[in-house]
């Protein structure tokens, strides 16, 4: 038998997975393939390490999907940046 707290923790975990689940998940993003940040997904890649390797990356054509994903949310990547939501 679970106590009220256990019981309310259970709740909350459950309410949580739920929200979790509810949220779009993005299919096939790119994943880093070098640097500090090597195999995460570019979404979990903060955005000033991204705008880093647009800026300083020379080999950034080797990574044609790496390149794509940094041009097409660019704008939302300096956005992140200038809010100070993006830093490391």
């Amino acid at each position: 038998m679970l106590t009220p707290e256990q019981k309310t923790l259970q709740e909350k975990a459950k309410n949580k997975i739920n929200t979790m689940n509810e949220k779009p998940v993005q299919q096939n993003c790119p994943a880093m393939a070098f640097g500090k940040y090597k195999r995460q997904s570019l979404e979990g890649v903060p955005a000033s390490y991204l705008f880093w390797a647009w800026e300083n990356a020379e080999c950034l054509d080797r990574y044609p999907e790496i390149k794509g994903y940094i041009e097409k949310n660019l704008t939302g990547i300096k956005k992140q940046i200038m809010d100070g939501t993006g830093q490391i």
